[in-house]
This record gives structure tokens, C-alpha cells and sequence, in this order.
């Protein structure tokens, strides 16, 4: 089976990514519901520009999915693909909740990082304090507006010094950088 719960959460301090600002964030966290009891998670989310109608069709697509589950029915990608943004947030929070499912076939639970905004170097080690202080070993670094290198390199190495050297760091651009820019 599938089920989903909307969810508001709302932001201590701005969250700033290549492709907006975040105040909050609002998702749809899917369960999608395996033999034996077993739950596997996956977040549906829209950009933080995403339209009133886009926000519709979401909604409508897992309330017309969670019927459908029922049968063992998804909807397939090409499917998804013809709604859009709203399609490709619904297909990556099913994928999600399927992965959640084979890498824990257990039950247990699946890592995940924590996720750093953009920040001076100073606020973003902090923020990496925070998570590592929260658990987190990997941290995602959102990355790809800086209009300097320099400024980006001071906010890694920042970070790198606050968490030592066995943090997983990873940059998330959000697709803002080209191939020459990223290399």
C-alpha cells in the first residue's frame, strides 16, 4: 500500500540553494508500505517557486495513487513524466521509499546527511557543528551561487577544520554549474 502526510517545517533562519530561498519546507512524506509491515520513506517536494497548480496536481497524484496502490498499481515513469514537476517529486519520493526498502530489508534504518545551507565560513561551520552534534557523519553542502571560487573554497575548508577529517563532505549545486564549471 501507499500512504502520504503532508508536512510544513518551518525554518529557524533562511535556507538558500541554487534555485531559491527557503523560509520553510513543505513535502509530502510518502510511505510506501512493503510484506511483513515494513515502511519504506520517501519525500515528495516541490522548488520553493513551484505554483498553486502545481501544488494541485501533486496532491491529486498521490491521493489517486494511494487508491490505486492498493491493487499493487503505481503509476509507471512515463506517466509521472507528462505532470511534470510534480510528477518527477512523486516518482523521486516513491524511488526513495523503494530504496529505503532494499537497503534496509531489516527494518532498519538507512543513513542519510545532513544539509548545510549557504552561509559565511564561520555560520557554515557551525551549522556543521549543529549536525554532527545531531549525528550526522555525511554533510551536504549546498553550493553553485557563490560568484567567487574563493568564497566557496574559504566556506569548505571552514567547515572541514570545525568537523575533522573523517565527515563526509558532498556539494549539491542543485545543476547550477556546467561541466567546466564544476571541474
Amino acid at each position: 500500500g501507499l500512504s502520504a502526510l503532508r508536512v510544513r517545517v518551518p525554518f529557524r533562519r533562511p535556507f538558500a540553494t541554487a534555485t531559491g530561498m527557503w523560509l520553510h519546507r513543505e513535502a509530502w512524506v510518502v510511505l510506501l508500505e512493503a510484506g511483513g509491515g515494513r515502511i519504506g520513506l520517501g519525500e515528495a517536494v516541490l522548488e520553493p517557486d513551484a505554483t498553486e497548480v502545481e501544488e494541485t496536481i501533486l496532491a491529486r497524484v498521490i491521493r489517486e495513487t494511494a487508491g490505486r496502490a492498493r491493487d499493487g498499481d503505481l503509476p509507471d515513469e512515463g506517466e509521472l513524466d507528462l505532470l511534470g514537476g510534480p510528477g518527477r517529486a512523486f516518482r523521486a519520493a516513491v524511488d526513495a521509499a523503494r530504496l529505503d526498502l532494499a537497503l534496509a530489508p531489516d527494518g532498519s534504518a538507512v543513513p542519510v546527511n545532513g544539509t548545510i545551507g549557504f552561509a559565511a565560513p564561520r555560520e557554515g561551520a557551525e551549522a556543521a557543528l549543529q549536525a554532527l552534534e545531531a549525528g550526522f557523519t555525511t554533510l551536504k553542502l549546498k553550493a553553485g551561487a557563490e560568484r567567487e571560487t574563493d568564497d566557496l573554497v574559504a566556506r569548505v575548508r571552514a567547515i572541514r577544520r570545525a568537523v575533522g577529517p573523517d565527515v563526509r563532505l558532498r556539494l549539491d549545486v542543485n545543476g547550477a554549474w556546467d561541466l567546466p564549471t564544476a571541474e
